[in-house]
């Protein structure tokens, strides 16, 4: 079989992209790594091909957007048009705003094409377009020297070339082509250059080809941008000098501003960015090209379109025609950006041939080189925006773009207010001024202040300038579409007015708020009101601060020392005449006191103030004084009481004296107190009352009242027929209405009834029809009565329960009236209730009230909280938990306040001990609370137990609740014995008594009763004296002296005892020992002999004991015991 194989290879794929990107008119230089694709040593041939690439309408490649304007839609009109003719596209309407995006007129820039005819005149010096900007290829390989093919100029059919190259192309000077070697699994660089003349997208390949081993490509990607803003421009507008907006739709603008701008023949950017192509050329070929690009720039490129980003500009003709050397005069120029206002200010600058120029027209038409800019903003701020010249209808088909960046500033008429400030002296007033931005940029303001105009109205004799009275923050940043305050502080520091002139300027819009500052000073306020509380004929000295003030002793000296002059109104005052300041430096804190003594003589209020003058300025500050003095302490004390009747027998003989009373319904004789001399009151016949011989005797009238508004009287006459004259003595008494009575408290324990008796006594001699209530606390208008039924019987709160047959009872005069009430707690907590006895008839208008208290105690734990036990004089401490039994479901613990107490039977304790002083060796001390979640609440609590004596018994630790309740928990205390304090041994013979004895005092700085006694087992044959007493404090010189006698009767073993001396708090424990003189070896034979033996000096002093000598007659031996001491407490 025979066939023929032809390929048919229509692209290559490349085995790397890399991405450029670059603004127009400006050099890209990428380095890129080329990596041998082949397993072998290769030396590769590089061609390069590049295009440019068509960019469909609207690609963003350009880098040209709106700014603060909405997005703008059309296309760029095209520059050139194809075949050999050029068509002159529809222009945009003046006014009219256009995308500055890459479109695919500007993307087909650059590709060589046939002269064109214009206007129909063939122009002989553009037929060879090899030479001009279109031309020349923005791809370069500097180590090469080489461009590449331009695969565009194929594709367009046109297929001419010249000796110097094709298309642009310029071959290597050595015409071998260029040439790269790479080792196997090697990389080499190479350096690309993209300088690009027309924004758009572009495409590159770098093809590597080795014809004994292969061959791969390389893409370059890449996009070029807009040129660079040439310049930034500035215009300066005022709202207040714009005319008003016209046209088709008037409110879209309410100012227009009209530019002109100046534009130089010649783009800098392009001029620069030839000079690389010129450079690049080598020899004639350079020359060449220099001159053709000059020409091409200089002939084919004056025309121009203008196009704005922004809705708010406008060009009044969107063509521009540039000449150079054209006559006429030029728009007047101040620089880059004209001046505030519509008119130009300021000095003149000097601009350089390639600045453009930004004046205020001359005419409606155009200068030359010039396009009148119409600016209509909608209102002040800040406009920035973009305005492109494009060249059009080149004879080459090349384009020229500049980019200028415009910045208008229109700020709004300075708004001027006028403000008034009144404050007093040397205190501070901040007005707020609202600024609202209604733009949509972020206003920085900065506050200016002028030179202040003070006028000072008082007397003060202080030279040179005072500070100013205003201030506030330099800056005050004001978000868009937002408002802020800035905060205007008035401050004055005395009596004067000041006119201030304050501005607000805007840095982005030169607007300026301007407010007329007016502020007067007026006198002080006092600093504080004092009020004093005294007493009269008592003194008082209260401190005032004096400081100093901020003005000092005028301009001249701030920070010296300032003397003050002291006046007060206020009676009975004493004070120094004067008080300085110390000097300090400005503006410290600098306070002294000044001690003012009151020492009235009459009680009551008074009103007064005091002053401090500066001597220097006659500035002052001041203070109010407001005195409340009491009556003073009384001279005596006379104690207020019914007087009783008094009854002296002025005779010799004993007197029975009867008596009368007329009005026994209200008063009655309850008894009588006797004097020394005797006197009594009999009542079992006859009422009497016995006196004395030359005796005295009281007697008591008892007043039950009946009425609230009169008087009640009797009278009482004590007699004895025969004997004496009659006593007589008129008596009256009036009645208060009933209030609160003294409260009834019920205790019982939670679910156990408990119950008292209540006794209600008609106070009238009458009958009294009473009804009796019981009303739950806060139930006043709900008061829950008892029924005749025992089981309804209850109150509101359920827990008390009134049982009382009868509701409404009939009581007899002065008769009784007994409630049992009944109190059933379910929780532990306090209840309460109000018992209310109301009177009817004629006494409907009385009403007795009984509050009714019942506390709750929850019931008894089964065990012992704590067993404490130690020995005497030593401590225990243990950790317990109080279990809250029976709380209320809705008791909140952190809203509880727990408060400790004891409950101590003392006679369990033996003599001489009290509650008081167990209670004094008991320390409880609450601990945190823990985070269990156990069901039932616990307190937990620190129990210390320091006993100075032996306790052995229960005591209870009470846990009471603050709203009500008790717990109750049972601790046992064990205190053992506490060690012996000393040894005593005592030598005596048979039937011979001898003593030995010893001091003793208090452990504490006060006086103690104490009992002495041997303990049970002792032997009779000693005794101590005295058994009891009161011992003196520690401290005391003297102690009480104790004697320890010894007596035997007989002989046998030694003789012991224990002698104790109890206090309430302390014991003293000494053991004694009885000695014969036969039973020492080498003793004498007869005679009395004693011996003392004590612990150290340091131990004996610290338990209170000091030595007296012993008998004289005895010898003095033994042995010593040291004692443990005792702590002290």
């Amino acid at each position: 079989m025979v066939f023929m194989l032809e390929s048919n290879v229509v692209s290559r794929k490349p085995v790397r992209v890399v991405q450029i990107e670059t603004k127009t008119y400006e050099k890209k230089v990428e380095e890129i790594v080329i990596e041998n694709q082949f397993p072998a040593n290769a030396s590769f041939k590089l061609s390069m091909t590049q295009q440019q690439l068509a960019s469909a309408p609207g690609d963003g490649n350009s880098g040209m957007r709106a700014s603060g304007s909405s997005s703008m839609a059309g296309n760029l009109p095209s520059s050139r048009a194809g075949g050999s003719r050029r068509n002159i596209q529809d222009r945009p309407a003046p006014g009219s705003s256009v995308n500055l995006s890459q479109t695919s007129d500007v993307a087909a820039f650059g590709i060589k094409k046939p002269v064109g005819i214009l206007g129909g005149k063939t122009r002989a010096e553009d037929t060879d377009s090899s030479w001009c900007i279109c031309s020349q290829q923005p791809f370069y390989l500097p180590e090469f020297g080489t461009f590449g093919s331009n695969t565009n100029a194929g594709a367009n059919g046109d297929n001419s070339s010249t000796t110097e190259g094709g298309g642009g192309l310029l071959v290597p000077p050595t015409g071998t082509g260029a040439a790269l070697t790479i080792r196997k699994n090697g990389s080499a660089k190479v350096k690309l250059e993209f300088l690009p003349l027309v924004p758009g997208n572009y495409k590159c390949q770098l093809l590597f080809l080795d014809e004994n081993i292969g061959e791969f490509i390389y893409e370059v990607h890449a996009v070029a941008h807009l040129p660079a803003s040439l310049e930034t421009l500035e215009i300066q507008c005022e709202a207040s000098n714009a005319a008003s907006g016209s046209g088709a739709n008037p409110g879209a603008a309410r100012f227009r501003f009209a530019r002109e701008l100046t534009i130089p023949v010649k783009n800098p950017l392009l001029t620069r960015a030839l000079a690389v192509f010129v450079e690049r050329a080598n020899g004639h070929l350079r020359t060449k090209l220099k001159d053709g690009l000059k020409r091409c720039e200089e002939s084919h490129h004056t025309s121009f379109h203008v196009d704005f980003n922004s809705p708010f500009f406008t060009a009044t003709l969107p063509e521009l025609t540039l000449t150079s050397g054209a006559p006429g005069k030029l728009p007047p120029a101040t620089g880059r950006s004209d001046g505030p206002g519509s008119e130009a200010a300021g000095p003149k600058v000097s601009l350089k041939a390639n600045q453009a120029r930004l004046g205020t027209p001359r005419s409606t038409l155009a200068g030359t080189n010039s396009v009148l800019l119409d600016f209509q903003p909608k209102g002040a701020g800040r406009y920035a925006c973009k305005l492109l010249l494009r060249s059009h209808n080149t004879a080459c088909g090349s384009s020229d773009l500049r980019v200028y960046d415009l910045v208008a500033k229109v700020k709004e008429p300075n708004v001027k207010t006028h403000l008034e400030f009144v404050s007093p002296a040397r205190h501070t007033i901040v007005q707020e001024i609202p600024i609202s931005n209604p733009t949509d940029t972020t206003w920085s303001l900065k506050a200016t202040f002028s030179s202040a105009n003070i006028d000072s109205s008082n007397n003060s004799t202080s030279g040179g300038k005072a500070a100013s009275m205003f201030a506030g923050p330099l800056t005050l940043v004001v978000p868009a579409k937002r408002s802020a305050s800035y905060p205007l502080t008035f401050t004055p520091t005395w009596i004067c007015h000041e006119t201030r002139t304050f501005i607000l300027v805007n840095a982005s819009t030169q607007q300026q708020f301007e407010f007329e500052l007016s502020g007067y000073g007026e006198e002080p306020l006092a600093q504080d009101h004092v009020v004093l509380t005294c007493q009269a004929r008592a003194s008082i000295v209260h401190n005032f601060d004096v400081f100093a003030l901020p003005g000092g002793n005028g301009a001249n000296d701030i920070a010296g020392p300032q003397v003050f002059k002291v006046e007060s109104d206020l009676r009975d005052v004493v004070g120094a005449p004067t008080i300085t300041v110390p000097a300090g430096a400005s503006g410290s804190n600098r306070v002294v006191k000044y001690p003012l003594t009151f020492s009235p003589l009459v009680s009551g209020s008074y009103f007064g103030s005091i002053t401090f003058t500066n001597e220097a300025t006659n500035e002052y500050l001041w203070y109010t004084v407001e005195a409340s003095v009491s009556p003073p302490e009384p001279e005596t004390t006379l104690e207020m009481q019914a007087s009783p009747l008094w009854l002296n027998n002025p005779s010799d003989q004993e007197l029975h004296l009867q008596y009368r009373i007329s009005n026994t319904r209200n008063f009655s004789i309850k008894g009588s107190n006797t004097s020394s001399t005797g006197g009594n009151i009999s009542t079992k016949n006859q009422p009497r009352v016995l006196l004395a011989p030359f005796g005295r005797a009281s007697v008591i009238v008892e007043y039950t009242p009946s009425s609230l508004s009169d008087f009640e009287t009797t009278s009482i006459v004590f007699f004895e027929k025969d004997r004496v004259s009659d006593w007589e003595f008129s008596v009256r008494g009036r009645g208060r209405a009933p209030s609160v009575m003294k409260p009834l408290i019920v205790t019982a324990r939670v679910q156990e009834a408990a119950s008292t008796l209540f006794t209600f006594k008609n106070p009238f001699a009458g009958p009294l029809r009473v009804d009796v209530k019981l009303v739950a606390e806060g139930a006043e208008n709900r008061a829950a009565e008892s029924s005749t039924s025992l089981s309804s019987a209850s109150s509101a709160s359920s827990v008390f329960d009134m049982l009382l047959k009868k509701r409404r009872v009939l009581l007899d005069g002065f008769g009784l009236l007994q409630v049992p009430i009944s109190f059933l707690p379910s929780a532990v907590t306090e209840s309460r209730a109000e018992l209310v006895v109301n009177g009817n008839e004629e006494y409907a208008e009385l009403e007795w009230r009984y509050p009714l208290r019942g506390v709750a105690e929850a019931p008894l734990h089964p065990r012992a909280l704590a067993v404490l036990a130690c020995q005497a004089r030593d401590s225990v401490e243990k950790s317990v938990e109080c279990e809250l039994l029976a709380m209320p479901s809705d008791m909140m613990l952190a809203d509880e306040i727990f408060t400790i107490s004891w409950e101590i039977d003392a006679e369990r304790f033996g003599p001489m001990a009290t509650a008081t002083a167990i209670e004094r060796a008991l320390t409880v001390t609450p601990l945190a609370l823990s985070s269990s979640s156990r069901p039932n609440i616990c307190l937990p609590y620190t129990i210390r137990f320091e006993p100075l004596r032996p306790y052995r018994g229960p005591v209870v630790l009470l846990v009471k609740k603050q709203s009500g309740g008790l717990w109750r928990f049972d601790v046992t205390l064990d205190a053992g014995d506490p060690p012996v304090d000393d040894v005593l041994t005592i030598e005596s013979s048979l039937n011979q008594t001898s003593s030995v004895s010893f001091q003793l005092r208090n452990q504490f700085r006060e006086s103690a009763a104490f009992s002495a006694e041997f303990s049970i087992g002792s032997s009779s044959a000693f005794t101590v004296y005295p058994n009891e007493g009161e011992l003196p404090p520690y401290g005391s010189e003297d102690g009480v002296p104790f004697v320890v006698s010894f007596t035997p009767t007989g002989y046998g073993k030694m003789q012991s005892g224990q002698l104790v001396i109890t206090t309430e708090e302390m014991q003293w424990t000494f053991n004694v020992k009885g000695t014969y003189p036969d039973a020492t070896p080498g003793s004498r034979a007869s005679g009395p002999a004693s011996s003392l033996s004590l612990s150290s000096s340091a131990s004996r002093a610290r338990l209170g004991i000091t030595t007296d000598s012993g008998n004289s007659s005895g010898s003095r031996r033994g042995e010593r015991t040291r004692g443990r001491s005792m702590k002290n407490r």
